[in-house]
């Protein structure tokens, strides 16, 4: 999925770069202390490292071209590899977990809030919790413990499955969005990355949420479809309002709907109806959310506003803090990769002219960050954990962008709907004006099929027109009795031009008689087709006109070449008493 350059990309490229130079300097300066160098040998490995980035994107786009024939010609073959390589991300992803449960198990063990909540016990509830997240996620616990008893291990692997549930459903998702290589990038840190790992191995509705939020994004992408649609926006709305009854990450649903309402592939629509759609989505978003409060307020016996006020207070902001510093992942190495891989971006940004593929995952992450600093997320789902996996995604969009990418402004056609047809093939235009110069005229039509080349039109009119003229072949041999009347005559004629010179007055009787016999021909018929009123099962049959028709002009290769010379004069000399008339 791409979008239009416009003024709020170049400004979201410039944050990008900030963000990915900003992060790559730090890490490269922590690394060098750590080692006993200079912090400055850090910068100029940062500034090395992104010389060698740009020299890569060069050179990647300048075998572009090969790339692409050899992705259509092997299609199988690539998507077979795609699908061992995230099943053996998979496989790797539950083999860490597993390796890393008793681990997990000993550092836990007692010190889990959720795990005293939802444990099973006589006479005790489970309690009631403002946050939506919180409050599912302990029923769900609450649940596993009542089939498989008190034990925190049951715990563990409920949030292994989950997370493994919701990153399978994400690969999908970003699959759908940027594309296969963006989708195995990003699947490759959430199977491998410790700090993901170490986050699923904890009791926390993180897990659950983040299901939910992935499986609302999937439910959008399929209602959406390729074209813009009010009735779906409305009911990516209703999605958005529920994800932000859970959460506050839910607003990223709606970010994900602007994006595909402003979208290339949501057709050529206008943009006051892209406009109108978004406000769609927005109201029922919010009227979705009043419609949620009010359904929690009846079924808790509760008053609409201590919900709505509930809300509203547990997502306040607590005030502007600079500079916002995120959780640590526990290794500098790993966020190193990380962001190593979205200085691609910074380049791969220049790669389309005409198309942006990072502008909605940009703005999500500025959006995160915002949010972060503005203190609105809570304690039981912090935004660091969303805002690593955007990271995640945007190193992925980078790498898809600058290998898979073809880079040119034919990706995706900036024809108008009403002008895509005329305009989308030069082959056709080429081919009627070929034909209106050889004087011959085109009643058939070409249609613009998207996919198929002009050389292909091109060879289908020509194919068209030796069938016109094999076709006209045969009429010349259906009337080879009037041709070879024709040839007799002409025969005659030169033998008699040769003899003796033509007699106009025999000339003129012979037009008369021809004359005589084509009205004797017509009272013929008139007679006989005023007999054949009356009689209906007769029917009418006409002679045969004798004299030659005008044929259809064909061209045709002679079988022997012809050499003409300039100096041929064709101005006979005439003698002074010579009379034509004898």
């Amino acid at each position: 999925m791409s979008w239009k350059k416009n003024t709020l990309s170049y400004l979201m490229w410039m944050i990008y770069t900030l963000i990915t130079g900003t992060a790559l300097v730090s890490l490269g300066s922590m690394l060098c202390v750590d080692a006993g160098i200079a912090a400055w040998w850090g910068i100029l490995a940062a500034a090395l490292y992104m010389g060698i980035v740009g020299g890569i994107v060069f050179l990647l786009q300048k075998t572009a071209p090969s790339r692409l024939k050899f992705a259509e010609k092997n299609h199988v073959l690539l998507l077979a590899a795609e699908s061992v390589l995230a099943t053996g991300l998979l496989m790797l992803g539950i083999s860490l977990r597993i390796s890393g449960m008793e681990e997990a198990l000993g550092e836990a063990l007692g010190t889990s809030v959720y795990f005293e909540m939802a444990e099973v016990a006589v006479g005790r509830q489970v309690p009631q919790a403002v946050h939506g997240a919180v409050y599912f996620y302990l029923q769900l616990l609450h649940g596993t413990f009542l089939l498989l008893g008190n034990q925190y291990m049951a715990g563990i692997w409920l949030q292994a499955g989950l997370q493994l549930a919701a990153f399978l459903v994400f690969y999908f998702v970003v699959r759908k969005l940027a594309g296969t290589l963006a989708a195995l990038v990003t699947f490759f840190f959430c199977m491998c990355s410790p700090y993901i790992i170490g986050r699923g191995l904890v009791l926390s509705p993180g897990m659950l949420y983040f299901l939910l939020l992935v499986i609302a994004a999937a439910l959008v992408l399929r209602v959406s479809g390729r074209k813009l649609s009010v009735p779906a926006m409305i009911f990516v709305g209703f999605a958005a309002a529920v994800c932000c009854y859970v959460d506050i990450n839910g607003g990223l649903v709606l970010v994900l709907a602007a994006a595909i309402v402003f979208s290339d592939q949501a057709g050529k629509a206008a943009e006051a109806k892209r406009m109108i759609a978004l406000g769609f989505c927005l109201l029922s978003a919010v009227l979705g959310l009043l419609f949620l409060f009010g359904a929690d307020a009846f079924l808790t016996g509760k008053n609409f506003w201590k919900v709505a006020g509930a809300w509203i207070e547990l997502y306040r902001p607590e005030g502007f803090r600079l500079p916002y510093v995120l959780e640590s992942t526990g290794a500098s190495w790993e966020a190193l990769v990380v962001f190593g891989l979205m200085a691609f971006g910074i380049f791969g940004f220049w790669y389309d002219r005409k198309r942006d593929w990072h502008l909605p995952y940009t703005a999500a992450a500025c959006i995160i960050t915002m949010g972060c600093c503005f203190g609105i997320y809570t304690e039981e789902l912090p935004g660091f954990y969303a805002l690593y996996l955007m990271f995640a995604m945007l190193a992925g969009v980078s790498m898809e962008q600058c290998i898979c990418r073809k880079g040119l402004p034919a990706d995706v056609p900036d024809y108008p709907a009403e002008n895509q047809e005329e305009a989308a093939w030069d082959g056709s235009r080429n081919v009627s004006t070929t034909l209106a110069e050889e004087g011959q005229r085109s009643d058939y039509h070409v249609e613009s099929d998207e996919g198929r080349p002009s050389d292909f039109r091109a060879e289908s009119e020509v194919r068209q027109r030796s069938d016109r003229s094999a076709k006209s072949e045969k009429e010349e041999r259906s009337d080879h009795s009037v041709e070879s009347e024709v040839r007799r005559r002409s025969d005659r004629s030169a033998e008699f031009e040769a003899g003796q010179r033509f007699d106009r007055s025999a000339e003129s009787e012979v037009r008369q008689g021809s004359e005589r016999s084509v009205e004797s021909e017509k009272g013929q018929r008139s007679d006989r087709s005023a007999e054949s009123e009356g009689e209906e099962e007769k029917k009418v049959r006409y002679l045969e006109n004798p004299l030659p028709l005008p044929k259809k002009h064909v061209k045709r290769v002679l079988d022997y070449s012809i050499q003409v010379s300039g100096e041929d004069d064709f101005d006979f000399p005439v003698g002074e008493n010579d009379d034509f008339d004898v």
